[in-house]
């Protein structure tokens, strides 16, 4: 007689219930609806964080932080940006669907402006249906990813052999992938004082391993 699997709860994430998928889509579209409505607070505040990083690494337009009336301005062009995204593709976004659309039908003959005009058209109510909020597959996807992660996107079905295997793999990715949202998380949670520390203990640690070996003498 075949053993029973023993099925070890902790390998896999329980699926999350109705409740939780709609209360993380109202959530979504909350988020998507105060992402149209321009930067706030925190993307202000992140925006001039890069800007002071970039500069420490010699990338900035200068080396001094961002005064507060470039990230109000900064904020208000990224407004419009979204505004304009939102109303539909641009002529240069026209020109590069047309030139990729060209390309991957092999074809040499350009789209018409009808069917441009006609991508436009869906590629816009695509744009207004992502800010009303997830869609059906998208709630399917997300409920999926709390169970598998997003290292199984893309699921690959193992060998016979392996099947035994595959729920403690799973545990395994799992968990890496979540020290490494951690690992991020906490990275972008330290000050810019200890930042700039690292950039410059790292500076010297640079000059030393880029500098070419010292010569010698080789005895015969």
């Amino acid at each position: 007689m075949d053993e029973e699997t023993t099925i070890d709860p902790r390998a896999r994430a329980l699926a999350p219930t109705q409740d939780e998928v709609d209360a993380w889509a109202e959530r979504e579209h909350a988020r998507r609806q105060a992402w149209i409505a321009g930067p706030a607070g925190l993307e202000k505040h992140e925006w001039a964080r890069r800007c002071a990083r970039q500069a420490a690494f010699g990338f900035g337009e200068s080396e001094l932080a961002p005064t507060q009336d470039e990230i109000d301005a900064w904020a208000e062009r990224e407004r419009r940006r979204r505004a304009a995204w939102l109303e539909g593709p641009s002529d240069d976004e026209k020109r590069r669907w047309a030139s990729a659309h060209e390309a991957r039908e092999r074809s040499e003959l350009a789209p018409t402006p009808d069917e441009i005009e006609q991508w436009a058209k869906r590629e816009t109510e695509r744009r207004r249906a992502w800010l009303e909020g997830p869609t059906e597959d998208e709630k399917l996807e997300w409920s999926r990813r709390q169970t598998e992660g997003h290292l199984f996107s893309g699921r690959v079905q193992l060998p016979p052999v392996l099947a035994r295997e595959e729920a403690r793999l799973a545990s395994l990715l799992r968990e890496v992938e979540l020290a490494g949202k951690d690992t991020f998380e906490a990275l972008s949670r330290i000050s810019d004082a200890f930042f700039s520390y690292l950039v410059r203990s790292g500076r010297p640690i640079e000059r030393r391993t880029s500098a070419p070996p010292r010569r010698s003498r080789v005895p015969y």
